[in-house]
């Protein structure tokens, strides 16, 4: 396991050099199944990397319900690396035939699994009070994983630099029906770009038109669809 750290540190420590030069940094989203996926292996990296300043965290309190970490306890030791952030929900319900591992069942039937905000288990009100007691002011990144499909970018100032929501995932729909592969929730400039923004007017243009291309192709399945359902047997 040393060896294999090392391995990692190797490849990994140009990236960091060159990211600390250019005053960035790579934020590590720690993901069950991922090499770093906890805050043990976060700090065995670390270790080999000699506590690269460039080396920083995506905290997604969600990956830490679904190990059974103290997702609370994470933000007060690893707070200072913390330099982005998703607010995603997660719940973790063991019963008497499944546990972490999920037994290889579908994503319903499993004891851990995403659900949208404020359906899982995660205590965003004490998130959000450790991480600004951490000093954290990055953007707060809506990941939703939930009911329906929908794609989405929105911005609301008032934490750090405001709140990024992305929307995407599905967990009660069939994914694979063309026409939730698009979103259902469109966007307009007024109410996705509040004044404020920090958000370059080059994504803007570019979020804009992808979703006006995804409205304009959700509308033709959709179209399809009907008259597919309407044709005889």
């Amino acid at each position: 396991m040393d060896a294999a750290f090392r391995e990692l540190a190797r490849l990994w420590r140009p990236l960091l050099d060159l990211a600390q030069q250019h005053g960035l940094v790579f934020t590590y989203e720690l993901h069950p199944g991922s090499d770093l996926f906890d805050g043990a292996t976060f700090e065995m990296f670390l270790e080999q990397v000699e506590d690269h300043p460039a080396a920083c965290l995506n905290y997604d309190p969600s990956h830490l319900v679904l190990q059974q970490l103290d997702y609370l306890e994470f933000l007060r030791l690893y707070g200072r690396r913390i330099k982005a952030f998703h607010v995603k929900d997660a719940e973790f319900r063991p019963n008497g035939r499944v546990g972490v591992y999920g037994g290889y069942q579908s994503w319903l039937k499993r004891a851990g699994r995403f659900r949208s905000l404020g359906d899982g288990q995660v205590d965003f009100r004490r998130v959000f009070s450790l991480l600004t007691e951490a000093g954290f002011t990055g953007w707060a990144v809506l990941e939703w994983d939930g009911r329906g499909i929908c794609w989405g970018l929105s911005h609301v100032v008032g934490f750090g630099n405001g709140l990024l929501v992305r929307f995407d995932c599905d967990l009660h729909r069939d994914i694979n029906r063309p026409e939730l592969k698009h979103g259902t929730i469109q966007a307009d400039e007024a109410s996705h770009f509040q004044p404020g923004t920090t958000l370059p007017q080059g994504l803007r243009r570019q979020f804009m038109q992808e979703s006006a291309a995804a409205k304009d192709e959700t509308a033709n399945i959709h179209l399809k669809s009907n008259a597919d359902e309407g044709a005889p047997r």
